[in-house]
């Protein structure tokens, strides 16, 4: 879930990045822009996780946000 607490329209692109889990092997990679309009305060980012036939420890991996947009500094 990432929330907009200012609630202004913008953009802000969301990707994982690996640690122990690797993106193809251990879940799908995601790489995506989300875009707010004014009001929203919310969006869910959905990872798809793949289930090991056999045990093995947990793994980590992360979720970035990079580049945010403001579009209300936008011109056009």
């Amino acid at each position: 879930m990432v929330e907009n607490k200012t609630k202004q329209a913008g953009k802000v692109r969301v990707m994982t990045v690996d640690a122990e889990a690797v993106a193809g092997q251990d879940y799908e990679k995601v790489d995506e822009v989300l875009s707010f309009e004014k009001g929203e305060s919310l969006k869910f980012v959905e990872v798809s996780i793949h289930d090991d036939d056999s045990w093995e420890p947990d793994e980590d991996f992360f979720v970035q946000l990079v580049d945010p947009i403001d579009d209300s500094n936008l011109v056009g």
